[in-house]
């Protein structure tokens, strides 16, 4: 079986895909901001003169972490160059995926993969350990492409993260992991 299609990224998709694809490191900065931010004010409002520099500084980093996380997918966006916004043609058969544009070419075996997850806007692939992520845009797969892009990865990738069906529909067990479709 073979998928073929095109598809070109605007600014949205890629601000989508760095949140997605930086959820967990990006929740993690959050919390650790709000901890910050929490224990300068306690300082601000101790009793020993002292705390209120330490306060200050606690405060004023715990806010620039949670800010960080809110303004990151903005920023990354920006940075990235004009070929990344370049039309992509994506090619899905049983040896692996491939992408192609007018500044380059490349192709990944599916062993290469060690999971995959789904957003309403992508289908995420994961190398193992989290090191690289593959988006395969979901706004140009036509129904019947999604249903065989998702047999696809039913097939080659490990049970435990093969995709669901057409619209990515998730149980309650795993949100954000596919798979394999019912019989």
């Amino acid at each position: 079986m073979e998928i073929e299609f095109t598809h070109q990224r605007d600014r949205a998709y890629a601000r989508r895909l760095v949140a997605a694809s930086t959820a967990r490191s990006g929740a993690t900065h959050f919390v650790t901001g709000l901890i910050a931010a929490a224990a300068g004010i306690a300082a601000l409002t101790a009793e020993p003169a002292w705390t209120y520099l330490p306060g200050c500084l606690g405060l004023g980093v715990g806010v620039g972490w949670m800010l960080k996380v809110l303004l990151l997918p903005r920023q990354a966006v920006r940075r990235l160059p004009a070929a990344w916004f370049q039309s992509r043609r994506y090619r899905f058969d049983d040896d692996g995926v491939a992408w192609t544009s007018a500044y380059g070419r490349s192709w990944v075996s599916w062993a290469a993969f060690g999971r995959v997850t789904v957003r309403p806007f992508a289908y995420l692939l994961w190398q193992p350990g989290g090191l690289a992520v593959w988006d395969v845009p979901r706004g140009s797969l036509t129904p019947e492409q999604d249903r065989q892009l998702a047999a696809l990865f039913a097939a080659h990738l490990p049970a435990s993260t093969a995709p669901v069906g057409p619209s990515g529909e998730q149980g309650p067990q795993a949100p954000d992991r596919i798979r394999p479709p019912a019989p």
